[in-house]
Order: C-alpha cells, then structure tokens, then sequence
C-alpha cells in the first residue's frame, strides 16, 4: 500500500506490505474493502479521508464497489487524498 501527500503524513511512512492471509474471512479471498478496513485499524488518523480519497490498483483508479474487487498477492494499492490548489 502507497501513501500520498496527507496520507503519507497521517499514516506517518510512506507505505505498507500487508499479507492478504491476515485479510481473508472465513476462507473467502479478500477484496480492497477488507484491505481499507485493515489500513483505518493499522492507521486510525486516515479514516477521516480515506472515503475521500482516490484508490488505485496497479496504476488504475479503483471506481467500482471495493467489496467487489478481489485482491491478489502482487496486487499494489495507492491512497491518493484530494489536492486542492490553484
């Protein structure tokens, strides 16, 4: 997992490695939305902006209901927060 911009400062590192065995539930694979669940409880201070921010898998943009997108080991994620500026 990539942190960005406040995210990198609220998490306080620049990244993560999380083993998607500790994500999966009742041997269902795991999907972003258990990987997000898992980076509010590693990194309280990220939960007032995660469902603002951008989430990217492999260099796309993640759109789609994250219950719905199966992770898999080689997979990276990228926590993008709004930019505002001009």
């Amino acid at each position: 997992v990539l942190y960005f911009a406040e995210a990198r400062e609220l998490a306080g590192r620049g990244s993560d490695e999380v083993a998607l065995e500790q994500l999966a539930k009742g041997g269902k694979a795991p999907v972003l939305a258990d990987l997000l669940a898992d980076i509010e409880a590693r990194h309280p201070r990220l939960a007032a902006i995660l469902s603002s921010s951008l989430i990217a898998l492999n260099d796309e943009y993640c759109v789609d209901d994250h219950s719905a997108v199966v992770l898999r080991g080689s997979d990276e994620v990228a926590i993008i927060t709004p930019v505002s500026g001009g």
